[in-house]
């Protein structure tokens, strides 16, 4: 009786936990002074695979991986910025598990104090990226939650 009310303990902790980990959307968060801030959100147009999701690296380096229904607010030094997607590596060289276009990438030119928005999709079968407007990441971003 000991172990499995300890057992239940642990479980909830650790749902806690997760709960607390990521947040919904509460709205655009201006940066810091001198810096800007890139939202980079995922959009399925297909609601299977819940399993495939991809690295995101902002000049090289890795920022998370970007699951469906989630999104991250980065903030950068201002100048070029390289966001890209790579596959998670698993230890082999297999593409099998890498469904995204060879132009999975945005090069960006960022200015001090400014917002941009990346929309990762993933379609039936190939994921994208692309920049997009404002007023077109604030009808997604609202149903997705923080992951960073």
């Amino acid at each position: 009786m000991r172990s499995r009310r300890v057992f239940l303990l642990s479980v909830f902790a650790l749902l806690l936990g997760c709960a607390s980990s990521t947040a919904q959307f509460s709205g655009l968060a201006a940066p810091d002074q001198g810096k800007a801030v890139i939202y980079i959100y995922r959009v399925d147009l297909y609601t299977g695979n819940l399993r495939v999701a991809p690295n995101v690296r902002v000049n090289y380096q890795s920022i998370g991986t970007l699951m469906k229904f989630g999104y991250f607010r980065i903030e950068v030094d201002p100048g070029p910025t390289h966001v890209a997607l790579y596959r998670l590596d698993r230890g082999d060289d297999s593409d099998i598990y890498w469904p995204a276009a060879k132009d999975a990438f945005v090069n960006l030119q960022l200015a001090p104090n400014s917002m941009y928005f990346i929309e990762l999709s993933l379609d039936r079968r190939i994921f994208s990226l692309r920049e997009t407007s404002r007023d077109t990441a604030l009808r997604s971003l609202p149903d997705l939650y923080r992951l960073n």
